[in-house]
């Protein structure tokens, strides 16, 4: 592999996911992932009594490290396929007792440190979603019998004897989202619970005195409803607490109600929001985590703070496009910043729609086939801005990114996470939204204006196209389902270039790529996982044509996954001028010349290995990675 583009201009350091430890008080920090075999992709969290040991949830399951990162060793945590682990809660008063929710297993509990588990969900209720989709999870500071958990979309639950046995507790059949419970450490009857107000107007932040049996309204910290994203309790007051928020850390001293701002970063392309919070419990000393201007530090309380970015750094590539009629023009987005491009390969890079975009959050680009100066962006402000209505736009520009201007869209606010060109004509233009924004979006103008001939609530995902037949359109989509724990899945076509779509249902789980062989455009390629089979990986699927119209569209029974050390598929792609499909993973880049029968490992060189996105230079003989350390390049043999 020839690291031949290197990173984006303004991004440099080490890769996201990676866990890293400061010895200092955060003045200097040092990778701590050792021979972790993957990213860590959720939850970590340290033993409260012994810091060398650490447990992180990668997206091969979960770790643990008794000597501070050096060495990893996988639990014995078996979820089922696609089920991720959404918080880990260590008992202060026995550190071997753990409690994990999890999204599609339930709530897992362990009394010896994580080597063995058993599912501990007697007791919780169905409400919603059912009692399989668990999120937040706490534990008493002075009870390693006691804790607290809650169903998505459902109820709150207390357990007093280990986990045996759940109790629903309060009347919180309102909440929509629990994403996190607290609990005071010098007063175990104090809780704060962070509440998603899609469902009802009662606060974001919650509290109870008296063990959650009852709650109250605790405010917004920055005025706007569900924005916060952590809290922490001051160790000696349960009436001081910390959120962090879009717009910044705000502090309350009287238990909610009554906030105020301690300290907002400086904004990076104008998105100032602030992530995490953690405090020193010996002094005063605060640490806040941005997430796109990296660590600040405050060693008096919050009152004055300072970078303290030494050894840390952090890129995620979330979009990446080479353009098919000038081969050295590449667009490419990182997390949280400004549209970046190259007209040299990547030798060099510059920012592009910096006044347009000031302020928001790049969420994906487009190139055109037949122009490298036609770029689409969708890009949305999302601090201070409702859940369901983030303030975004699709922005079109003729002139390579030097300017922008909004297209005409029939959706209010339309974010699009995915935005297509027809290789064969690149008038027509393909999007996708959020299913409560219709899914949908078609262009037949090349992006100056858009419709939605047939609004419905899922998630479209990628695109991919028939190799001849401009008419051939593939995605694959997930529905929200009121009467399934998980979303219903399908295979989308469509046969008029994107305008109307067919389905093919799949099971329920979650699908998020699809790849057409272009050399032989029966065979369609999807990745993602069917929960309702317990399966993840690569599918495969046999099309049949009658002319320009697709006659059926059927699944090749089993999974396709030989070869892969990781089934969580981030992108998949052919190379049409080599007859390789790629599959772009947590754990690298894999590569199958025989139909996804076997795969093969790329890696060589490739030191980022958390790759989002991928894509194939013009005449097929280069491949670019967006990985979670900047933008590589591979010669292909």
């Amino acid at each position: 592999m020839r690291v031949g583009v290197g990173r984006p201009a303004g991004t440099p350091g080490l890769r996201s996911g990676s866990l890293l430890k400061s010895l200092d008080r955060g003045t200097t920090w040092d990778l701590t992932d050792g021979d972790l075999p993957a990213p860590n992709s959720g939850p970590f969290v340290a033993d409260p009594v012994s810091p060398d040991v650490l447990y992180a949830w990668t997206s091969l399951g979960l770790y643990k490290t008794s000597n501070g990162g050096t060495n990893w060793s996988r639990l014995g945590l078996n979820l089922p396929a696609g089920v991720n682990v959404q918080q880990i809660a260590i008992a202060p008063t026995n550190p071997n007792r753990i409690y994990v929710s999890t999204m599609g297993a339930s709530a897992q509990c362990s009394t010896d440190g994580g080597n063995t588990w058993t599912k501990c969900s007697n007791g919780l209720g169905w409400l919603g979603s059912g009692p399989d989709n668990v999120t937040a999870m706490a534990v008493s500071p002075t009870n390693e019998l006691v804790a607290y958990t809650a169903t998505w979309r459902g109820l709150l639950f207390k357990t007093v004897d280990g986990g045996n046995d759940w109790q629903a507790i309060g009347d919180t059949s309102y909440i929509w989202f629990a994403s996190q419970i607290y609990v005071a450490p010098s007063n175990p009857n104090v809780l704060y619970l962070l509440n998603d107000e899609y469902n009802d107007g009662r606060g974001t932040v919650l509290k109870s005195i008296d063990g959650g049996n009852t709650w109250t309204d605790a405010g917004r910290p920055d005025g706007y409803p569900s924005d916060a994203v952590q809290l922490q309790i001051l160790p000696s007051d349960p009436n001081s607490v910390y959120a962090t928020t879009s717009l910044g850390l705000y502090e309350t001293t009287q238990g909610g109600g009554v906030w105020k701002l301690v300290f907002a970063p400086p904004p990076a392309d104008g998105v100032p929001s602030v992530v995490s919070v953690a405090l020193d419990p010996q002094d005063s000393v605060i640490y806040l985590g941005s997430e796109v201007s990296g660590v600040y530090r405050s060693l008096d309380g919050g009152l004055n703070w300072q970078q303290a970015n030494q050894g840390v750094f952090s890129v995620q590539v979330m979009g990446l496009d080479v353009c098919s009629g000038a081969p050295d023009t590449i667009y490419a987005v990182a997390l949280g910043q400004i549209p970046l491009k190259t007209v040299d390969s990547g030798t060099t890079w510059s920012k592009i729609g910096t006044a347009q975009l000031s302020g928001q959050v790049t969420l994906c680009l487009a190139c055109s086939p037949a122009d490298a100066s036609h770029l689409l962006v969708s890009a949305e402000q999302s601090y201070g801005a409702s859940f369901l209505n983030p303030v975004g736009n699709i922005w079109i520009s003729n002139d390579g990114g030097v300017t922008l201007n909004p297209s005409s869209v029939s959706v209010q606010n339309p974010t699009a996470f995915v935005l297509a060109f027809n290789p064969h004509e690149s008038s027509l233009v393909s999007a996708s939204l959020p299913d409560w924004k219709g899914g949908f979006l078609y262009s037949f103008d090349g992006g100056s204006t858009w419709t939605q001939p047939n609004p419905i609530y899922m998630y479209p995902q990628d695109y991919t196209y028939h190799p001849v037949l401009e008419n051939v359109v593939f995605t694959v989509t997930n529905q929200y389902s009121f009467d399934q724990p998980v979303d219903d899945v399908a295979v989308a076509y469509s046969v008029d270039s994107g305008a109307t779509w067919n389905y093919q249902p799949a099971g329920q789980g979650w699908l998020s790529n699809v790849a057409l062989d272009q050399r032989d455009p029966t065979v369609l390629y999807v990745a993602g996982l069917i929960q309702s089979e317990n399966t993840s990986g690569v599918y495969k699927y046999k099309v049949t044509y009658n002319g320009n119209q697709i006659s059926t569209l059927g699944r090749i029974p089993g999974t396709f996954n030989s070869g892969l050390t990781n089934p969580d598929i981030r992108q998949l792609l052919f190379n049409a001028a080599t007859g390789y499909l790629y599959a772009a993973t947590r754990s690298g880049i894999f590569r199958s010349g025989d139909g996804a029968a076997t795969w093969t490992s790329v890696n060589q060189d490739l030191r980022y290995l958390d790759v989002s996105r991928i894509a194939i230079s013009p005449d097929g003989a280069h491949l670019y990675a967006g990985t979670n350390g900047g933008i590589y390049e591979m010669d292909i043999p």
